[in-house]
């Protein structure tokens, strides 16, 4: 399998940061970072609406409650922060080590034992990837590896599309102030393969946000899978990196883009609410086959990417 060879071919450093992330996006992560953000959004507007009254009567008791909310904030991103730690104990393995762990919890999210060959282990995530496309998987595993990524390529275009359509003014200057230190910190070769592969006249944030603007999700999709190696690969990373940032997430290349809509749902009210109605136990079990249908397509799209970003360079 192509995505097992690109994932072999990452840095150590790489290595220990898509495990750290593989680690710490678990079903009871997920669950504890929604319930922490439903209770903050209900301590929100418990304050707005008590501000707001008391605001009719003070405008200095309003901004007394107003200072009092601020004051009991806390800290819900669960999952960065797990993130985080995980990449602090794992960057003290030796490579060997990494290796092996990494090859286990891949094996896991597969669905086969962590003793299979490198071989089985490729099979087995590349169709449940599949399945979670829902791509018929009576075909052979090379065929479903490369459907897979194309779909993941698919959903991440819609996605970014998506996103700058949403934005407001304000989040439009940040996003093209990160955009344009994205396209800085490239290298010429970089930053030529891109401006070639998309067909732009000149790579510049502006020429970039109005390019996107003006091409659909499905035709931008089509654009990087049909051309899709060095340039291709650096232009998707470089545009995820740069919605990631302005959402303030620090996950590294891809895993946020493919995970988003799984966490979008579990961190939601009516999953939460889902869970209390139906039992907890049984949810639970259905987040954790969710989030590795997720990782499963993760580690296609991010292993085949790093395979033709290797062999495009």
């Amino acid at each position: 399998m192509l995505f097992m060879v690109g994932l072999d071919s990452l840095s150590r450093e790489e290595k220990a940061a898509l495990l750290a992330q593989l680690n710490a996006i678990s079903s009871s992560n997920v669950l504890y970072e929604g319930v922490q953000q439903g209770l903050k959004k209900g301590k929100d507007l418990i304050f707005k609406v008590s501000g707001f009254l008391i605001g009719q009567f003070s405008s200095e008791w309003a901004e007394g409650v107003e200072r009092l909310n601020e004051q009991l904030n806390w800290d819900v991103n669960t999952i960065q922060t797990a993130i985080e730690r995980e990449y602090r104990r794992l960057s003290h393995l030796d490579g060997a080590a990494l290796n092996r762990r990494l090859l286990s919890r891949i094996a896991e999210i597969g669905g086969v034992a962590s003793n299979s060959s490198v071989s089985a282990v490729g099979e087995a995530v590349v169709r449940r990837a599949a399945e979670a496309c829902k791509i018929p998987v009576n075909q052979p595993v090379e065929v479903l590896e490369a459907r897979v990524f194309d779909h993941c390529v698919e959903e991440k275009s819609k996605q970014l599309r998506e996103q700058l359509t949403q934005m407001t003014d304000a989040q439009l200057e940040e996003f093209e102030a990160i955009l344009r230190e994205q396209i800085e910190g490239l290298s010429k070769a970089e930053q030529e393969a891109i401006r070639k592969t998309m067909g732009l006249e000149e790579l510049s944030a502006k020429h970039v946000i109005s390019f996107l603007k003006q091409t659909s999700s499905v035709a931008l999709a089509q654009m990087i899978i049909s051309g899709f190696g060095f340039g291709a690969y650096v232009f998707l990373a470089m545009l995820i990196k740069s919605f990631s940032m302005l959402l303030g997430v620090t996950f590294s290349f891809g895993v946020y883009a493919t995970a988003s809509s799984t966490l979008a749902f579990l961190l939601s009210s009516p999953f939460l609410l889902m869970i209390g109605l139906m039992g907890f136990g049984l949810m639970y079990r259905n987040a954790g086959n969710a989030l590795n249908d997720e990782l499963a397509k993760l580690l296609v799209f991010v292993g085949r990417g790093a395979f033709l970003q290797s062999k495009g360079a």
